[in-house]
């Protein structure tokens, strides 16, 4: 919905900078100087969202790692050697 209409509408991100640019306008440059801010700010807060994601889902992976590299070591056996089932074969020969 447009924050000059009553009516549903889709909303959409072009629409959103339209009414953006054009609140309080009363200048064509300023339009366009209000149109180029607003474009930057949601540049930079989808950049700063995206690094928030990408450091949220890296510290999920980092611990994932670190339990399963835990687990395996506390289901790891006692003696690796001698669950080896070749060895007994590599010192016969």
């Amino acid at each position: 919905m447009s924050i000059f209409t009553t009516r549903d509408e889709q909303v959409s991100l072009s629409s959103i900078i339209h009414d953006y640019a054009h609140a309080f306008a009363s200048d064509p440059d300023d339009i366009d100087l209000r149109r180029h801010r607003i474009t930057a700010w949601l540049a930079r807060h989808d950049h700063t969202i995206a690094q928030t994601v990408g450091a949220k889902a890296w510290a999920e992976g980092v611990i994932y790692g670190m339990n399963a590299v835990r687990s395996a070591a506390n289901d790891a056996r006692v003696d690796p050697l001698l669950e080896n089932p070749y060895r007994d074969e590599e010192e016969g020969s």
